[in-house]
């Protein structure tokens, strides 16, 4: 059996020994996989970003533990999924499932039965309804935890436009007649995917995020561990689309690309220049482009904000769905949920992180440079 964060036994990658009419079951941390499983979970057609093999090992911080899949006789992998193990409250199981997944799939029940949790977590859900008993396990909580607000792409530019509200369709291309008659000859878009997203660019936005969050008087989640862990997955699928004035990148977006769908994750623009509405223009001119090469969607991630509807977003909830294994369990989950949400120390962190984006709001450059 493979090791398992403070709670199992240790030991090596588990492959079961399919029954006759039943696909194999694989179960291993994510460390250990063999190259060629590596491979084929990296080509395999995950329907979300979200949940997929680059999200868990390059997006989520810290990264996720284990993988499990169901593998056809010829070594093909049918289904396969990301999964945590830890301890809560020193002694229930818990194994929480990152991304949508079927709770009465095959692969969920065959994870339970082998792994035996006291409480399972399916996290970032999209679906709106869910079975009351999965994999032996009862329906206890969902919970609303981010938003994705989903722009269905169509074939054309000029298409997209006509879909948006009235005074959408006429700022738009008023904020950009108006970039042109101020900065005429001045500015430039680029874009750059993949390979072509250099390091200097990619934290270039990352500060524009922290300028307006802080002006915002928040603090940016973006810390440098997480830029460097989050970097392998911005060179093989994410994209900036900037806007640069001279040598400096005034405003930007930064997605993930998936399939023929596109993730929004950063928006960003140079504080200074507020009343240009450059982050509009940078996502205007990035829906464009996703158009242009035949993207279906664009995601634009995490919480709600207004210029998402704006631009079309429909809100789609992702939630997290939790089972329990008996009643005792479920009665003990409960009241833990109720004591986490009675938990000063959330609202000290908010406050925290409020506090620093104040503090950093008053400093000078000078300041910063020192620190």
């Amino acid at each position: 059996m493979k090791a398992v964060a403070n709670c199992l036994e240790v030991g090596t990658p588990d492959t079961r020994v399919a029954a006759p009419g039943q696909l194999a079951f694989e179960d291993s941390l994510l460390t250990n996989i063999s190259p060629t499983l590596r491979t084929k979970l990296q080509s395999f057609p995950f329907p979300s970003l979200i949940g997929s093999y680059s999200y868990c090992e390059s997006y989520v911080f810290p990264p996720i533990q284990s993988v499990a899949c169901l593998v056809e006789p010829n070594g093909e992998v049918r289904q396969t999924l990301f999964y945590n193990e830890h301890r809560v409250a020193g002694f229930l199981r818990a194994l929480e499932v990152i991304g949508p997944v079927d709770p009465c799939s095959e692969l969920v029940q065959r994870l339970v039965a082998d792994r035996r949790p006291d409480l399972l977590t399916l996290s970032m859900q999209t679906a709106s309804s869910f079975p009351q008993c999965a994999a032996g396990c009862q329906l206890f909580e969902v919970r609303t935890v981010a938003n994705d607000h989903r722009i269905t792409l169509p074939a054309r530019p000029e298409e997209y436009l006509l879909q948006l509200g009235k005074q959408t369709r006429k700022h738009l291309p008023y904020y950009a007649r108006r970039l042109q008659r101020e900065w005429a000859g001045e500015y430039a878009f680029n874009v750059a995917q993949g390979n072509d997203v250099t390091w200097e660019s990619f934290t270039a936005v990352l500060e524009l995020n922290r300028l307006r969050m802080r002006g915002r008087r928040r603090l940016s989640l973006w810390s440098g561990a997480i830029a460097k862990h989050r970097w392998p997955l911005i060179r093989s699928n994410g994209i900036i689309v900037s806007l640069r004035r001279g040598d400096a990148i005034v405003g930007a977006t930064l997605s993930l690309l998936h399939r023929k769908e596109a993730y929004l994750i950063v928006i960003a623009h140079d504080p200074q220049y507020d009343q240009l509405n450059l982050g509009n223009i940078c996502l205007w001119k990035t829906v464009e482009h996703l158009i242009g090469v035949g993207h279906t969607a664009f995601h634009l991630l995490w919480g709600p904000s207004f210029y998402k509807k704006q631009f079309g977003g429909q809100r789609e909830l992702l939630r997290n769905v939790s089972y329990a294994a008996n009643s005792r369990a479920a009665a003990l989950g409960r009241c833990l949920r109720l004591v986490a949400r009675c938990n000063p120390a959330p609202f000290w962190e908010r406050a925290r992180r409020r506090l620093a984006g104040y503090i950093g709001s008053m400093r000078s450059p000078q300041h910063d440079d020192a620190q």
